[in-house]
């Protein structure tokens, strides 16, 4: 027995939900989809806490379906989505701004480019309780940096941020340096791997030692050179909470080690230190 009367008219855009579709996103929905009424279906979406979409195939054309089912399930607090996921994300992106639960957002390897960074900006302001946010490996470079810098003032909240392999180069950390300088509940930066070198690491000096309840800070493979380190020692030496530091594949000598060293002896918390890669010993 459903929970509709038998007179109930159902919107036309609820009842084309592609339910097929949807078992592919949810596998655990299964109950919910064989649902006989479709104003059923919508109203069980909204207790869909987790999507995890990372292992599924999903077609170019999908996308604006798979948006449609996503828009419904408005008590969303995690998504993962496919990696590669490219032009499909911009059909996503309009929705995401809907789903005001959201906790958790990964985004690793989608290849989403600037374009792509600049429709997830305009839905930033809106997900005002999100604590982590993964965009690792999405080729955004310096301009989508730009326009990820707009959104992540409004994230308070951000717990972590993950942008390692991003293309980002010394203007892309330039740009990002205000936005960064914003996120006081910090406490994980991953931004290794981006080619930020002395300019960028100067640029990240300014905001870094604001971020006061950083734990985690990964640098690694950056090209940052024994004055970027120098640049950067003040700072970290400010961070009191940090226990992980990865400074390693970045050359920067015994100058810079030796200033690192000096400023950051007074971290009692730090556990891991990374300073020379495994190619360098």
């Amino acid at each position: 027995g459903g929970c509709c009367s038998k007179g109930t008219r159902v919107q036309p855009a609820e009842a084309e939900l592609n339910r097929e579709l949807l078992a592919k996103i949810v596998p655990g929905c299964t109950p919910v989809i064989n649902l006989g009424q479709s104003t059923e279906l919508l109203h069980d979406l909204r207790f869909i806490t987790r999507v995890d979409m990372e292992k599924i195939r999903i077609l170019d054309q999908e996308w604006g379906d798979v948006a449609h089912c996503i828009a419904k399930m408005t008590g969303l607090t995690s998504i993962t989505l496919p990696k590669d996921i490219g032009d499909g994300f911009k059909a996503l992106s309009g929705v995401l701004g809907e789903l005001t639960r959201l906790t958790t957002l990964h985004l690793d390897k989608g290849r989403i480019g600037p374009s792509g960074c600049s429709a997830l900006a305009e839905s930033l302001p809106q997900l005002t309780k999100l604590a982590s946010l993964d965009m690792g490996g999405n080729d955004i470079g310096a301009q989508g940096a730009k326009y990820l810098a707009v959104g992540l003032g409004s994230l308070t909240g951000l717990e972590t941020l993950d942008l390692e392999q991003n293309d980002l180069g010394a203007g892309g950390c330039s740009n990002l340096a205000e936005g960064l300088g914003m996120l006081s509940s910090l406490k994980s930066l991953r931004l290794g791997g981006n080619s930020i070198k002395k300019q960028g690491s100067t640029a990240l000096s300014t905001c870094l030692g604001k971020l006061k309840c950083l734990e985690t800070l990964y640098l690694f493979n950056n090209d940052i050179g024994s004055d970027g380190c120098k640049a950067l020692a003040t700072c970290i030496g400010e961070l009191a909470k940090l226990h992980s530091l990865r400074m390693d594949g970045n050359s920067i000598g015994e100058d810079g080690a030796e200033a690192l060293a000096e400023l950051i002896g007074g971290l009692t918390n730090l556990q891991t230190l990374y300073l020379v890669s495994r190619r360098q010993k």
